[in-house]
Order: structure tokens, then sequence, then C-alpha cells
């Protein structure tokens, strides 16, 4: 389920965009690619056999510019497709568009999906650059403009949970689920105010379908419309929403070595229960996602399904600490 429709554009509209960036070049094929939320990617082929991505946005969309800050940040620190063209003039299409690096390649969701294992160093390269993407510091959490400072603060984290357990979100959940996160939140105070350490410049959408494995088994980070600072937990909690099928495909392993790779280039030694605090953050993501009235039934569904999974996981773990 997409955020909006595709913007669809024919073979005269994609080799005007082609010639704004280089009128030397003529497209020789081009095809929509299904995956994304809110943009419109095409996989477009040129006459001096290259490829390149072409990303438009919605109509009257903020994200294109902050997403052009949050690129150039990355690019300074991490392994992310390089941005070629950008055009908000409307003398080419009415939608603000990007050409950039196109990744030959896989997002980590199909890759899983058609793997039967996830060798280690993938793991460890998707770590390794998450850790140096987290390098940039801040003090809150909160949205950010221009050269990525802060310009909105957001709810303070220790009290996100208990913000969506008030708004609409908490009404799509079970009783008995809301019932169980809310003990679990009384009976481990110290355990939420530890989400408040460690703010950095977040992907702030670092879900598999926005991590391309390229035919090197490199990892490529993309799609940064959403990003913020937040905890470093942030991030890392998303990541590790399946983790029951990273641990099926990638072995018991997968968390020490995501921490290895995490912390070499991040130059941050973890706390003993990083692990925890990440995936008990990533339920306000998932809060978030259903957090109003005419949310999709489907995602309801799973919000409630995995929650329960993060507290039978937390519960087990905190246990045995």
């Amino acid at each position: 389920m997409r955020f909006n429709q595709h913007t669809i554009v024919n073979e005269n509209q994609v080799n005007l965009v082609i010639k704004a960036f280089n009128d030397e070049l003529e497209v020789t094929s081009f095809s929509l690619l299904e995956e994304g939320l809110s943009t419109s990617n095409y996989h477009v082929k040129t006459s001096n056999n290259e490829s390149y991505l072409l990303r438009i946005y919605p109509l009257n969309s903020p994200n294109y510019e902050s997403e052009l800050n949050n690129y150039k940040y990355a690019s300074s620190v991490a392994r992310v497709p390089e941005l070629y063209f950008f055009d908000n003039s409307q003398e080419v299409l009415d939608n603000p568009f990007i050409i950039m690096e196109y990744i030959d390649g896989v997002t980590l969701k199909k890759y899983l999906a058609s793997n039967e294992n996830l060798p280690s160093e993938i793991v460890y390269d998707i770590a390794f650059n998450l850790g140096s993407l987290h390098q940039k510091k801040y003090q809150e959490m909160a949205l950010l403009g221009h050269n990525l400072a802060p310009v909105k603060s957001l709810v303070p984290v220790a009290q996100l949970h208990s913000h969506y357990l008030k708004s609409t979100a908490g009404a799509h959940l079970d009783s008995d689920v809301v019932k169980r996160l809310v003990n679990f939140i009384d009976n481990h105070k110290s355990f939420l105010m530890s989400l408040e350490d460690n703010y950095s410049f977040s992907h702030g959408d670092f879900t598999f379908t926005n991590i391309m494995i390229d035919l090197n088994n490199k990892a490529w980070f993309i799609d940064f419309e959403y990003s913020l600072s937040a905890p470093i937990f942030y991030d890392i909690g998303k990541f590790f929403r399946k983790i029951d099928l990273l641990e099926s495909l990638g072995g018991k392993r997968v968390v020490e070595i995501f921490k290895e790779g995490y912390q070499k280039s991040s130059n941050l030694d973890l706390p003993s229960d990083w692990f925890e605090l990440s995936i008990f953050l990533d339920i306000t993501s998932m809060l978030q996602i259903i957090n109003n009235e005419n949310a999709y039934k489907p995602w309801i569904e799973a919000v409630n399904r995995d929650i329960n999974k993060i507290l039978d996981r937390l519960e087990s773990n905190l246990r045995s600490t």
C-alpha cells in the first residue's frame, strides 16, 4: 500500500528529463520500480549504456528539499547513491525530480526472500555504514532543516510510547496488547529513560526496502526523505524488526556481528542492553504507522502481532540478564 499514487510518465517526458540533465543522451528504455511508499522511481537506460534512477516526488511535497540535504551529508560518511541532477522548476515536469546513480542490485527485502542464507559480511557492512551515518550527534529528537540544524523538537523519547497509546494508535491495538505494553513500561522506568542517550543523525526509515545489496554484496542506503535526529536505537530497531528472519538466514550471531560492525565505525561502545532498547523503541515507529483513523487493517493486525513478539523477546532477554 502506497501513501501516494505513482506519477506516471511517458517516453517523451522521460527524454525531456534526461535531456535537461545531459542533452547528448537518448533514452533507450525505462521502467517503473514498484517499491516505495511516496515517490515514483524509474530505472532509465540511455544511449551511453548507462543506467540512472529517476526519482519523482509527489506534487507539493516538501520532502525533496530535506532529502537533498540528507543525501549530501550521508554521501560524505556512508555508501549511498550519487546525486547527479535536481529540478523543481516545473519546466520539464510538474513534479520535482532527481536523477541519481542507479544501483545494480536488489533491496535487502528481495535479497532475503530469494536467498537461503545471509552472509555475515553483509550484516557487518550494513552495521558499519550505519555506524558511520550516526557519527553526527544531537541533543534531542527533532526534525532537521537547512544544514541539518534542528528546526522542530519532537515528543521526548521516553514519552513516545505513552503518547501513541493515548492517541489513535492506541485505539487500534487489542486491549490485551495495550495492557501488556503499559505493564512493561510501568515495570521498566529506568530502562525507558535509557532511550534518551546518544542522539544522532538518523536515516528515519531504516527498513529492508531502503537497503540495497549490489552484485558484490555491498550495502547501499537509499531514500532519505524522513531523516531526523533521534536516538541511535531508532534506526537499529527498525533493522531488527524482523529479527526472527535475520537469525534464520544469518544465524544466532547476527546481533553480535551487527554490534561489531557498528562499533567499529561509530567509535561508540554500545550499552549491554542496546539490542533490547532498539527493539523496544521500534514499537513507537509501529504505532506511528497506525496513528490515524483510516489505518490500513493489515498494518494494524501486523502491529498487534509484532508488539507481542517484541515483548516476548524483551521479557525473555531482560529476565536472563
